[in-house]
């Protein structure tokens, strides 16, 4: 039974997803139109918004994604792009996807595994979201933490960034030299 990837998009902008229309399986067993899609591409009236963002199947897999992402400017993840894993469950749209960072990042809101906490990757998931929205509210996140909700295992940056943060940044762009790939600048 071939996956049905479930289209989605953003109605209140240009953006929309590229894809085609083809025939599959449902998880039921019924034929129905499912759109194969890239999320990472977006129409060429695309904002600002999606510069710096990539992303490639994974194995031919519409379920697992590898995504690519610049740091935010003027924060220790400047000019360095950041590798991420993206998984859509079966009940995607309706459930998030699973989005982890395969290049250790240190930061509050971000496990030393790849883990983001991140309210809309939680509780405030909206089906109506993009991956491009959701990756650039990563690049926020790196950006600005969230200290209050930073991630259980991640207690460490966060107490560097609340008392010592000139110590926190050092901290982080010494991760960044050493674990992610250079870029070009934004």
């Amino acid at each position: 039974m071939e996956p049905s990837f479930l289209y989605f998009a953003e109605t209140s902008n240009a953006k929309s997803w590229n894809g085609s229309t083809q025939s599959s399986e449902d998880s039921l067993g019924s034929k129905e139109n499912a759109l194969t899609v890239d999320p990472f591409k977006v129409d060429d009236d695309a904002d600002e918004e999606s510069d710096g963002l990539d992303g490639r199947l994974v194995n031919n897999d519409d379920f697992h994604w590898e995504a690519q992402m610049m740091g935010p400017m003027n924060s220790p993840y400047a000019d360095h792009f950041f590798n991420l894993i993206v998984r859509f469950g079966p009940n995607f749209p309706l459930s998030p996807p699973l989005v982890n960072f395969r290049t250790k990042v240190f930061h509050p809101n971000i496990s030393i595994t790849g883990g983001i906490e991140l309210d809309i990757l939680l509780e405030r998931w909206n089906p109506a979201l993009t991956i491009p929205k959701v990756l650039q509210r990563i690049r926020q996140l790196m950006a600005e933490p969230n200290v209050n909700a930073p991630h259980p295992s991640s207690t460490q940056a966060l107490q560097l960034y609340l008392d010592d943060h000139d110590r926190y940044l050092r901290i982080a762009e010494a991760w960044t030299l050493e674990h992610a790939d250079v870029g070009a600048g934004e």
